[in-house]
């Protein structure tokens, strides 16, 4: 058997939401295959979801959404997976990367709980959320296909290609629905994790690569008089956070093979004046450091 959890529900009742279509025809055709799980976790959360206007496009009224909620108890199509004493039991034993924070807990809790009904997958729009959960397969059912041979097959090669799951526009979405637009807690979770992952005491968030250049520049101390050796294939950025600072950028040629700056071209240009040297990894190729 398979399961769903909040998410799919969530957008299964939410009108508004750009994957209402995509969900109820999902969740109607899976019905129709035979029965679903769902855990009692997923419930509790569906119905403080939907009734809850900043998380929501189109809210349900709290009768509504117990009404829902009883139907779903009742239909002999769902098999409601309710928690039990094992469900915490033996945690860390059971969870990967453990301990686990936040909303981790919930998802945690709607895991264990289908498991133990012996259902091995569930359909999700938040497949990351199960990471640490080995014991479950999740699959998000409106994970985008992968780009078009028709891309490729274009006579314009594209500036780039970006891949954005719905857990990405759920994430921003979440930011945008709360009280914070702008330095809020996400924000620090994010420099924490990023400081973690490259083992950095401090890590600050900037608006963009461009302001990051800048303020390193600034970190550096740079003035006037100062020379910046940066090669000439990169985004103009990063000569110009050099003049942003009243420095002058100063042009070492690449390596043809790679397309990256050339470390011989840069010795010969180190001079007196030279403050610091900006190496760019290009076109997924790393600098020789």
């Amino acid at each position: 058997m398979e399961a769903i959890d909040t998410s799919i529900l969530v957008y299964a009742f939410d009108s508004g939401s750009r994957l209402h279509e995509k969900a109820s025809s999902f969740l109607e055709g899976k019905l129709k295959e035979g029965k679903l799980g769902i855990a009692e976790f997923s419930l509790l959360q569906f119905y403080a979801t939907v009734t809850d206007v900043q998380k929501v496009h189109s809210v349900i009224l709290p009768d509504r959404a117990a009404k829902i909620v009883n139907n779903i108890y009742k239909s002999s199509s769902f098999l409601i997976c309710r928690s039990n004493a094992d469900t915490f039991q033996n945690l860390p034993a059971k969870v990967e990367n453990s301990p686990l924070e936040g909303n981790e807990i919930f998802t945690m809790g709607t895991a264990q709980a289908l498991a133990q009904n012996g259902i091995k997958k569930v359909f999700t729009a938040n497949a990351s959320d199960y990471a640490k959960f080995y014991f479950i397969e999740a699959v998000d059912p409106f994970s985008f296909d992968p780009p078009s041979q028709k891309l490729f097959q274009s006579r314009v090669i594209p500036y780039g290609r970006q891949f954005v799951a719905e857990e990405d526009v759920a994430a921003v979405c979440s930011v945008l629905r709360s009280d914070w637009l702008t330095t809020g807690p996400k924000v620090a979770e994010f420099e924490n994790t990023v400081g973690n992952f490259v083992g950095a005491k401090h890590a600050v968030a900037l608006s963009s690569g461009t302001a990051a250049l800048h303020a390193a520049m600034f970190a550096l101390g740079v003035r006037p008089g100062d020379e910046v050796i940066v090669p000439p294939i990169t985004f103009a950025a990063t000569a110009n956070c050099i003049l942003f600072m009243g420095g002058t950028p100063v042009f070492a040629d690449i390596e043809p093979e790679t397309l990256l700056i050339d470390p011989i071209q840069v010795e010969a240009k180190i001079t007196d004046r030279t403050k610091a040297v900006i190496a760019v990894d290009y076109a997924g190729h790393p600098c020789n450091w």
